[in-house]
């Protein structure tokens, strides 16, 4: 049965996994000896994996489904016209990791029957020139914070009555540790 090894695992490993980007960290290391890196390596945009999670592990149906998906910003870049990996160079990888995101999200949509203008999915990821942000450069760390408090004010008028207008339920683990259970 699924579900019944990786909730026993802490909430350090879980943290320094998800801080294992390979291309600027090495992978954690569990005292399992298991390498682990973060899910961006092949899910940078997971919210398909939570919407089939939600619909077939947990046995949520898709119409019950609300999802407030958070991006890591959108990067505006374009790519030659002529083809070949040659005049791509690193504009390859922001290629395939916004087509796996763009993909994901239509997934979702597609298996919660969102319409094309729907109400299930709400993805919030606002779009900056390329290269104007990266993952090794904290210097801009202040206009980052006011870009996400900017895009919160925009998106709160339609997300509160949706998400924060009452308590959500309480969690309720798929398992339990034994001394839980007690």
């Amino acid at each position: 049965m699924r579900l019944q090894t990786d909730y026993r695992k802490t909430a350090l490993d879980a943290a320094l996994a998800t801080a294992a980007a390979p291309t600027y960290f090495k992978r954690h290391r569990t005292v399992d000896d298991i390498g682990l890196t973060d899910g961006g390596t092949w899910a940078n945009n997971p919210t398909a994996i939570a919407v089939v999670e939600a619909i077939t592990l947990l046995g949520w149906h898709p119409s019950d489904l609300r999802i407030l998906s958070l991006g890591c910003l959108d990067e505006v870049y374009t790519l030659p016209e002529s083809p070949g990996f040659a005049g791509l160079g690193l504009k390859v990888l922001n290629l395939y990791a916004d087509g796996q995101s763009h993909g994901a999200l239509g997934m979702a949509k597609l298996l919660t029957g969102h319409p094309y203008d729907g109400d299930r999915i709400y993805r919030v990821s606002p779009s900056v020139p390329s290269g104007f942000f990266s993952l090794d450069d904290s210097t801009k760390i202040g206009r980052l914070k006011g870009l996400g408090m900017s895009e919160a004010r925009k998106a709160k008028p339609h997300l509160t009555p949706i998400f924060f207008s009452q308590p959500a339920d309480a969690f309720v683990p798929v398992h339990q540790l034994k001394e839980d259970a007690a």
